[in-house]
């Protein structure tokens, strides 16, 4: 009994340290994303997140490997690095630009490297080609945005989405994108979604706004973004009043009465300060 007691107790501590690292090794977990902007710009984003008091906090300093893969091989895109926020930016080379074009389908996988503390240790993403082409037209009056949306087959035909796909028309703003058109604006049957530009939007001071049509987190396609600028803002004058000298203007701008007194108040202070130390000169100077 006296020998049994021991192995028991190390058998408890081995196991309960066995169970911590497995608890331990599933707290992160790897998110992968597609984002097309062109023909040739193309780029995924990974994002690292551990749980850590009871919630998921962005990981530094992780190295993944992202890698493009295929039922024969598997070929590294690069590397990244996750900053701060958790996450690593990379933009798909070119070289493997010209391969890409020439499928419909596109696996990537995120793989840790040399990262034994974490159990997710990659994450794929499985993404299938597809074309946003934007047209603006104007028609009666009305200015409209037309964008349509085509996929490409296992054959390497251009065919209608397959799918359900929601386009987002946004306008570029100085702090942020402002969303235009309906709440959903989902593709017809002819794969295209059209909405009517607003005649109220201000624009630059010749009325140039940039407009984004986008598709956003598709599970089929990841997200493909297209940016146009057109000139249907209202053109904005700016008031020369902004720039006068007002007692709400920046401090450049401050009036002239303004500058003198304060001006006057600091060189009136340095005088009286001046004045206070030449005449303790003087009493020292006297007493000696």
């Amino acid at each position: 009994m006296k020998i049994f007691v021991p192995y028991s107790l190390a058998g408890l501590l081995l196991l309960t340290t066995c169970l911590n690292s497995v608890q331990a090794k599933e707290k992160a977990k790897i998110g992968l994303s597609y984002l097309k902007t062109g023909a040739e710009q193309r780029q995924l984003t990974v994002e690292v997140k551990s749980r850590m008091d009871n919630r998921y906090q962005p990981v530094e300093g992780l190295t993944l490997g992202l890698y493009l893969e295929n039922d024969s091989e598997s070929e590294l895109l690069g590397n990244v690095v996750t900053d701060a926020k958790g996450k690593g930016i990379l933009m798909i080379p070119s070289s493997f630009i010209s391969k890409m074009n020439e499928m419909s389908e596109f696996n990537f996988v995120a793989r840790l490297e040399d990262n034994d503390g974490y159990t997710a240790k990659e994450k794929d993403l499985l993404i299938r080609e597809a074309f946003l082409d934007v047209d603006y037209i104007i028609r009666d009056s009305l200015k409209l945005i037309q964008a349509s949306v085509k996929e490409k087959d296992s054959l390497g035909n251009t065919v209608l989405p397959t799918v359900d796909v929601e386009i987002k028309f946004l306008v570029e703003r100085p702090f942020s994108r402002l969303p235009i058109g309906g709440k959903y604006n989902m593709l017809n049957k002819e794969g295209k979604a059209t909405i009517e530009f607003p005649d109220d939007l201000p624009g630059d001071s010749m009325g140039h706004i940039s407009v984004v049509v986008k598709i956003e987190d598709s599970d089929v396609y990841g997200n493909i973004e297209k940016t146009g600028d057109v000139i249907w803002g209202v053109p904005t004058v700016f008031d020369d009043a902004t720039i006068k000298r007002t007692l709400w203007s920046a401090g450049a701008n401050a009036p002239y009465p303004l500058l003198v007194l304060v001006n006057s108040l600091i060189a009136a202070v340095w005088g009286i300060m001046l004045f206070i130390l030449i005449r303790i000169f003087h009493i020292k100077k006297a007493d000696n």
